[in-house]
């Protein structure tokens, strides 16, 4: 199923195939640009060993919608994801992460240079315009032989879990911009999401309307996402007193063929 999230690209950039719907961000407000910070640390690490936390951005979550966004481990090898956390801007946002079987919570794609990754979801529970930061603990893995206690049971192993594919790059105002994801050979996209996230501080919720428009289609017998945004005027002035660098990221989640 295909959830656009948190989007939107202009017909400028996309060609005729991408003559389909805008999808717009709407953020009806009501919040000004201040937000409390918890005075506690975060609990990423908490028990985790030789752990250490990497935050993300500041990810909008539409009025009534839902935000995703993929936050790596600067590490290629020898790290894990053993932990999770984020910062929202209010107790009516639920966050949350798909997760796999098997432990620990993230590992790194033997199909990508990059580091081991969790794919966060976020909603607020009021329909209001909202924010969340991300977290991830990072935890170094050492080897160690461990035996498993659990007896023959009836069933088959579960299939492999959906191959996670994401590129961020930095959006201005006013811009249009056109991005590909693309599936390896052999799956095929089963969902897909684009984010908007400000880099230097929380934004302005109240000016958080109409970021961007988007267009999109799925092609190349539905392996590749092709997505058309422009940004907005309110993108600049919603990034309120902080640096204006603000965020785009496109990513798509692969079925995997099992070899079984």
């Amino acid at each position: 199923m295909n959830r656009p999230r948190v989007v939107a690209l202009s017909g400028v950039v996309l060609a005729a195939a991408l003559a389909l719907s805008f999808t717009c961000i709407r953020a009806s407000a009501g919040q000004g640009p201040f937000y409390v910070v918890p005075a506690s640390a975060t609990n990423e690490c908490t028990n985790v060993p030789h752990c250490s936390g990497v935050t993300g951005p500041w990810v909008v979550i539409p009025a009534g919608g839902e935000a995703t966004y993929l936050l790596r481990c600067p590490e290629r090898h020898g790290f894990a994801v053993g932990g999770t956390d984020a910062r929202v801007s209010s107790h009516d946002v639920q966050v949350w992460f798909d997760g796999q079987l098997g432990a620990p919570i993230g590992v790194p794609s033997h199909k990508t240079t990059t580091g081991a990754a969790v794919l966060f979801h976020a909603t607020s529970g009021d329909g209001k315009a909202a924010w969340f930061q991300p977290t991830v603990g990072c935890s170094s893995l050492a080897e160690s032989t461990q035996r498993s206690t659990v007896s023959a049971l009836p069933g088959v192993t579960a299939g492999p879990p959906l191959d996670v594919h994401a590129a961020s790059l930095q959006v201005g105002n006013e811009l249009p911009y056109l991005q590909r994801q693309t599936c390896p050979r052999g799956e095929t996209i089963a969902s897909w999401w684009v984010a908007f996230a400000f880099i230097g501080g929380p934004p302005v919720l109240s000016l958080a309307e109409h970021l961007f428009t988007m267009k999109h289609a799925i092609v190349a017998k539905h392996r590749s996402l092709l997505v058309g945004i422009r940004t907005s005027a309110n993108v600049d002035a919603a990034a309120g007193p902080y640096p204006h660098v603000f965020q785009m990221q496109v990513g798509i989640q692969c079925h995997v063929r099992s070899k079984s």
